[in-house]
């Protein structure tokens, strides 16, 4: 959030065309980030990118109000590092967008503060008719092996779509990988898996990645802490990415 100290905006020496910039600069951000013009300015090509904008759970409604009001089809929505959380997502999930959008395929919350109640929301909203995000990126947040439960759960049902998942740095041991490898013997949807940055993840569930390449030929790539899977080729490939 923005906050400007009292007493701040005297520092700044309003008779020089620099202080006077500046000055206009913050208050200007502060007053626009809510502001419908805003959010288009932030809208290219159909791809919303609200990047470190200062939301949180007490605005975050406003971006579903763009979203719904709005006369651009969103295609992808980049909200990483803002301070949203479990509260601010529960808030973001219910507006009435996600029921009635057609075209928004990608939802980016890389560092947003989600736990493992954020995950359980994401997931079960992945089974739903009307959802139609097919890539998730939620790298470095804290959903932990409970929330990677969560995705197992779901890629396990033909209601979900996803074909790219990333949760990169998020706090997950071998139980959660297990429980996402386990779900992915029986998905057909998801291409990309990324479990990169947890380095809890040992290399003992190696053997079971590669036998599961041999059962799904939809996964593509799977990124673990110290070494990637990929199809290259047709043929399985093994990277080592860094020491265990």
């Amino acid at each position: 959030t923005w906050l400007l100290r009292e007493g701040a905006e005297d520092e700044f020496d309003e008779d020089t065309a620099v202080g006077s910039s500046i000055l206009s600069k913050i208050t200007g951000l502060v007053t626009h980030r809510l502001n419908r013009s805003y959010y288009e300015q932030c809208t290219l090509s159909g791809n919303l990118d609200l990047k470190e904008a200062g939301i949180d759970v007490e605005n975050i409604e406003s971006v579903g109000d763009y979203l719904i009001n709005g006369e651009v089809d969103v295609k992808s929505i980049r909200l990483g590092h803002n301070n949203i959380g479990d509260k601010g997502l529960k808030v973001f999930l219910s507006t009435h967008f996600w029921e009635t959008q057609e075209y928004c395929e990608a939802l980016n919350m890389d560092t947003c503060y989600l736990g493992p109640r954020s995950a359980f929301m994401l997931a079960e909203a992945c089974l739903r008719p009307e959802w139609r995000i097919t890539k998730l990126i939620l790298s470095r947040n804290s959903i932990g092996d409970d929330g990677a439960i969560c995705f197992g759960q779901a890629l396990r049902e033909p209601e979900c779509r996803l074909r790219l998942l990333n949760l990169e740095t998020n706090g997950l041991t071998d139980v959660g990988a297990a429980a996402l490898m386990s779900a992915l013997r029986a998905n057909r949807s998801l291409e990309f898996l990324n479990l990169a940055g947890n380095d809890a993840i040992t290399d003992s569930l190696n053997e079971a990645f590669v036998e599961l390449f041999s059962r799904n030929n939809v996964i593509r790539l799977v990124q673990l802490y110290a070494v990637e899977f990929f199809i290259s080729d047709g043929e399985l490939r093994m990277v080592q990415t860094r020491s265990m």
